[in-house]
């Protein structure tokens, strides 16, 4: 499996529900984490902070070798909540396709 698709694998599998839209809902420190980790692996300076009870944020800055221009991404880490949905966090992988519950947009 490529590394892509095993990290969508095990974000899918990461319960961040929003707490804000589900009462009880997870939050995002368990998603901050593991975003950390990823981005040490590449070689950046990593912080991950809590801004609010449950939501959480990942900073990862990769310096450059010159006085070039900088990127910034950024992303949701939350998602909304599952429902009734049968095994929204399974990251079960058929027919090629990733099953579970999306990333909030």
């Amino acid at each position: 499996m490529n590394i892509w698709k095993k990290t969508l694998q095990e974000m899918v599998r990461i319960d961040s529900v929003n707490p804000g839209l589900v009462p009880g809902g997870a939050g995002e420190q368990q998603m901050a984490q593991y975003m950390g980790e990823r981005m040490r692996e590449l070689g950046m300076q990593v912080q991950t902070y809590e801004v609010g009870p449950k939501y959480w944020n990942a900073l990862g800055v990769l310096k450059g070798k010159g006085g070039g221009k900088s990127l910034m991404l950024t992303g949701h880490m939350d998602t909304v909540g599952v429902g009734d949905m049968h095994d929204p966090f399974s990251g079960e992988i058929r027919d090629g396709r990733l099953y579970g519950r999306a990333l909030a947009t």
